[in-house]
């Protein structure tokens, strides 16, 4: 039984275009999205990055820093 969903498994390299609130992020992911929105991060899907929590406190806030704008990051579904 054949579908036509494409699934995208596995990891893919990725470009950071903007930073949003609480570690969100505008990633263009190559090989995913068609080249045309590599200049227009606000047509991306928001995207939660995988950042190990390193500190905490008592009221549920910890610490977290962004990648770089332009920078190379692994993403993946």
């Amino acid at each position: 039984m054949s579908s036509n969903v494409i699934r995208y498994d596995g990891f893919y390299r990725g470009k950071v275009l903007k930073h949003l609130n609480n570690g969100l992020l505008k990633v263009f992911v190559y090989g995913v999205y068609p080249q045309s929105l590599v200049s227009n991060a606000d047509s991306l899907p928001t995207c939660e990055q995988a950042a190990p929590l390193f500190a905490g406190s008592n009221n549920g806030n910890g610490m977290f820093s962004y990648p770089n704008i332009g920078s190379t990051v692994w993403c993946f579904f």
